[in-house]
């Protein structure tokens, strides 16, 4: 997606998980402008099971509990 950025001008994370966070670091690395839309979550259902398996929402959904605006 980062490829795809460049040539758009813009990285848009929907909030994500661990390769939306690499992809969206390696993009503002880069100099490309990121937006981020941390109110993204995960479906409730999935998410629950995830916590329950002790999984944590730092884990689950990287974007919304280290970015809570654009970089």
């Amino acid at each position: 997606m980062v490829y795809v950025a460049s040539k758009n001008g813009c990285f848009l994370a929907f909030g994500g998980g661990s390769v939306t966070l690499s992809e969206l670091e390696e993009a503002a690395g880069k100099g490309i402008e990121t937006k981020i839309f941390p109110e993204f979550l995960p479906d409730p259902i999935n998410l629950d099971g995830k916590l329950a398996q002790g999984k944590t929402m730092a884990e689950i959904c990287p974007i919304q509990t280290k970015y809570t605006k654009e970089i």
